[in-house]
């Protein structure tokens, strides 16, 4: 194969409650197993990247990719801390949502019509049930995945019931982020709405090269801390 800019990630629809809470994404950021994704079920025709930028990139931090790997023991920890845990002893995963115990289970959605894709959700699937936390992969047709990730009543969610999608978007050359995070691109279909996003994308895009591995440092640490 051949290096190109195109991203495969899974997204958060911060409406839902369970994504809405910052630990419990950076959990599900855990639980994916991106070496076997790539290796395995893309058949050799990927590479595994813990950051939004190649990590053939000079930009690209170890320090920071790090604290993303796969890691279903921590996994279970971050959860545990976050209000996320096996309180009735059933073997699996509940959290307090108002004061009533609600179980641990999202609906992911992914596109059926795009090779290997599925199988990467199912992974995650089988990996997160292992620990009591239950995902219910949906593999949509195309226009049913737009329809679902759509914004068409422009209430500020999307319109389908989801917890977590899976995606695939070619980056500029750059590496220009903007149009996954900017509050109202039509590539943010998780709605995220933290303009702190813009600033560490400008300051990213703006500097120079004396200053532009400190920038992404910056910009791929609250990245990494946030999403």
């Amino acid at each position: 194969y051949y290096t190109t800019t195109n991203m495969h990630f899974f997204g958060f629809n911060m409406a839902s409650p369970l994504m809405s809470m910052p630990n419990v994404r950076y959990a599900m950021s855990l639980a994916v197993d991106r070496d076997y994704a790539a290796d395995t079920l893309m058949q050799g025709s990927a590479v595994a990247s813990a950051l939004p930028i190649s990590p053939m990139s000079p930009l690209y931090d170890e320090s920071v990719a790090s604290q993303l790997s796969y890691n279903m023991s921590l996994c279970q920890q971050v959860l545990t801390a976050a209000g996320v845990s096996d309180m009735d002893n059933d073997g699996q995963l509940e959290y307090l949502s108002y004061s009533v115990m609600q179980d641990a289970e999202i609906d992911l959605i992914v596109c059926s019509q795009s090779a290997g894709k599925g199988d990467v959700c199912n992974k995650l699937a089988e990996d997160l049930a292992g620990i009591g936390f239950t995902v219910n992969v949906r593999e949509l047709s195309w226009a049913d995945y737009q329809a679902a990730l759509a914004d068409i009543d422009g209430d500020g969610q999307p319109d389908g019931d989801f917890d977590m999608y899976y995606a695939e978007v070619k980056l500029a050359a750059d590496f220009d982020l903007t149009s996954l995070f900017a509050e109202n691109s039509s590539l943010n279909y998780g709605k995220i709405k933290d303009e702190n996003y813009a600033t560490y994308i400008n300051d990213f895009l703006a500097a120079d090269d004396a200053s532009r591995a400190q920038a992404a440092y910056n910009l791929y640490s609250y990245i990494a801390m946030t999403t």
